[in-house]
């Protein structure tokens, strides 16, 4: 769990993400790594866990995969899927949300910009640390 992540996705401000596509990101938010990965939930797992049926739950993931937030690959292992968060989507509406509610921002040198490294540069707006050993 990656409190970091958990708190983006509660405070996104996309008017999209609302009721069961919100909570099960939300959840998947719970058990992804901080890069978005490593997320293994069952649908019924899911179901019992948000407290919502199967289907609104499939539902959901559908919404979600639509509206770019995650990503769903299938795993032959025991017919299983394995869903990745789109992280920098994620962090861009929680951003737009603190703009929103601070819009003078003085700190221009908070997210250090290299153009030499763009992928240095993502992850750290999203980690707020270098990646460099990641990748």
């Amino acid at each position: 769990m990656c409190n970091r992540l958990l708190a983006a996705v509660w405070s996104n401000c996309d008017k999209r993400l609302k009721g069961i596509p919100k909570n099960i990101l939300v959840r998947m938010a719970y058990y992804a790594a901080p890069d978005g990965t490593n997320i293994f939930p069952t649908i019924p797992t899911l179901a019992k866990e948000v407290g919502w049926d199967n289907r609104s739950i499939i539902r959901g993931i559908k919404s979600l995969e639509d509206m770019g937030y995650i990503s769903k690959q299938s795993r032959k292992l025991n017919n299983t899927n394995h869903y990745i968060l789109n992280v920098s989507l994620i962090f861009l509406f929680s951003e737009a949300e603190n703009l929103e509610n601070n819009p003078v921002d003085n700190s221009v040198d908070k997210y250090p910009i290299s153009v030499d490294n763009p992928v240095s540069n993502l992850c750290n707006l999203i980690f707020n640390s270098d990646c460099e050993s990641r990748l």
